[in-house]
This record gives structure tokens, sequence and C-alpha cells, in this order.
């Protein structure tokens, strides 16, 4: 097991020594610690998610009114959450910018996305971001991809065209003789 050494200020020292007095005889430190450390990352994670959501919907453009209420809401978050958002939306925008289109299809999704709250625009994105090897999908995309290649080894893709005849050995012709004479 590993150890870690935790240096706690002077000030705080008292309500660290009543909090172990509660709760250091149900369980130790270091569990209350990674139990709160696992909260705070959940809690970070949450504010990328939302900050990613409002910067895809910044990036359609689609009402100059409702971007300046985003981006105003946007400098509520914390930065580190707005920056691996920004990144992440870069990265569409960078390989797939139709993505961000209001033509067709997108236009509608976006719409969704917007008015109803649908999630499948925004986990579209995430997708197209596994198949570039970043965020959650990435594993998922590297499995498709395997997929796809080992199956383009399959047995109809490696026979030979009407026409083209197989290059035949001795041992082929044998074999052939045999089941001919016998």
């Amino acid at each position: 097991m590993g150890k870690k050494t935790i240096y706690i200020r002077d000030e705080d020292e008292k309500f660290f020594k009543q909090a172990m007095k509660k709760l250091g005889k149900k369980e130790g430190l270091g569990s209350i610690l990674i139990k709160a450390l696992k909260e705070k990352l959940q809690d970070n994670n949450k504010l990328i998610e939302e900050a990613y959501e409002l910067i895809m919907l910044r990036k359609t453009d689609l009402n100059k009114s409702i971007d300046k209420a985003i981006y105003y809401y946007l400098y509520t978050f914390p930065s580190y959450a707005r920056e691996e958002a920004e990144v992440m939306v870069k990265y569409i925008d960078q390989e797939f910018p139709e993505y961000f289109s209001l033509e067709g299809d997108n236009r509608l999704k976006i719409l969704n996305a917007m008015w109803y709250g649908d999630k499948e625009w925004f986990e579209g994105g995430k997708k197209l971001l596994g198949k570039l090897g970043i965020g959650e999908y990435a594993e998922e995309s590297k499995m498709e991809n395997f997929a796809k290649f080992f199956d383009s080894f399959t047995e109809e893709k490696l026979s030979k065209p009407k026409g083209e005849q197989p290059i035949q050995t001795k041992e082929s012709k044998k074999r052939k003789k045999q089941k001919k004479g016998g």
C-alpha cells in the first residue's frame, strides 16, 4: 500500500482533529480523501461537459444574442473547464467543419440540442473526437477501425476477379489429376 504525507495549515489543524474524531472511527483518512477526490473530479468533469456543450452551440453562430449570453455564462466556469472544452471543439471544427453547418439534417440536430436539451448532436461531436483518438469514444473508435481492418481480409475480398486464374503449383496439379482419375 502506498503512503502519502498530507500537510495541514496550522489554522486548519483544530478542524482536522475534530473531523478525524468523528469520521476516523468509521473509516480511514485515506478512504475519506479518495472519496472527496473522486467527487471533486466528477464535479470537474460535469463542468467540462457543460462548457463543451455551450462552446459547441456558440460555434454554430445560430443567434448573436444567444451567443453573447452563452459567452458571458461560460466565463463563470473555471478556466480549466473552458479551456479543455474549447480544445475539444477546435479539434472537431478543424477536422469536421461541416459538423457546425446549419444546413440539412445538422440544423435540426443543433436546434434540438439548443431548444430541447437533446444530447444527440453533442454525443456525435464526441464520437468524431473518438475517431481522432480523443476522449471517451477513442477506444470504441479504435475497436471499430480494427474490426473494419479485420473485415477487409475476408475471403470474399481476397478472391480473384472473374477471368483471373490462380497460379497452379505442381502439388495442386497433382491433386486435381487425382480427383479426376480416382
